[in-house]
């Protein structure tokens, strides 16, 4: 699991990512994350800027299958774009928000 320094988890999150991962501990979970301004965003795959974010992501730690953060602004996707090519495989999307996001000003 990821978080970034402006954001946090949902008071259940741990729980919840617990519950969801044991049935499938060696995939990618890409779950729903809350911005501050109410907006949810839910996972799509396949992936697309926009719709992933750092909060959402809970990945196996597998040597070398793990993608590598850029330095753009659009690094989360980046790095689970490349983790999940390297894997081969597809995330398991979840509609539940794990993760309250800081509402970026405009």
């Amino acid at each position: 699991m990821f978080i970034d320094d402006d954001d946090q988890h949902a008071a259940d999150a741990l729980q919840l990512v617990r519950s969801k991962v044991r049935s499938r501990p060696k995939r990618v979970h890409l779950f729903s994350m809350v911005y501050t301004d109410g907006r949810v965003v839910h996972p799509r795959w396949p992936l697309q800027i926009g719709y992933v974010g750092t909060p959402m992501m809970v990945v196996p730690n597998e040597p070398g299958k793990l993608g590598l953060w850029t330095d753009r602004y659009e690094a989360d996707y980046d790095f689970i774009n490349d983790t999940m090519t390297l894997r081969g495989d597809e995330p398991v999307l979840h509609a539940e928000p794990i993760a309250a996001v800081t509402t970026r000003p405009t």
